[in-house]
């Protein structure tokens, strides 16, 4: 991805929450998450406005609705809702399937929070089976997104049709 100060906002819908990361010239620089915007396509909507504006992002980055087949049908529907803005910003729109570079989610984190010490803190450990996934797991999520584009930069395009 061209551009010395290029402003990246990656988005991620995960169970009870919505999440993005904004690197600045390949560079972690802030985070959020919201419930609220969890609850409906409609909620998450606003909150993804909210941080388009805040965040003025030249690139934003979310899963493909499509390809999201671990994702309920909410999540789902939240990620088509995220591509639609996306498509109506002025930012680069990219969808795009999640690879899996590593063998569970707590893995990857940490290869993550490895690259960027700044998010170390938001590491979580693994819960045992029965307590419920962290809530920090969404800017991994997020990130691992962002990671993704930056180390591939070929245009994944939108949703399919656009």
């Amino acid at each position: 991805m061209a551009g010395p100060k290029r402003r990246v906002l990656a988005v991620a819908a995960r169970t009870g929450r919505i999440g993005c990361v904004i690197l600045v010239a390949g560079e972690l620089k802030d985070w959020q998450i919201s419930r609220i915007g969890a609850r409906s396509s409609t909620q998450a909507t606003r909150v993804l406005r909210r941080w388009m504006v805040q965040y003025q992002p030249d690139t934003m980055i979310s899963e493909h609705p499509e390809t999201a087949t671990r994702k309920s049908n909410r999540q789902r529907g939240i990620l088509a809702a995220f591509a639609a803005i996306g498509e109506e910003e002025d930012a680069l729109n990219i969808s795009v399937t999640r690879e899996k570079r590593y063998r569970n989610i707590y893995a990857e984190a940490a290869a993550l929070a490895g690259q960027y010490p700044l998010i170390r803190e938001k590491l979580p450990d693994k819960p045992p089976i029965w307590m419920p996934e962290p809530r920090n797991m969404i800017y991994f999520e997020a990130l691992a997104m962002a990671r993704q584009v930056l180390e591939d930069p070929k245009p994944q395009g939108g949703l399919p049709g656009s």
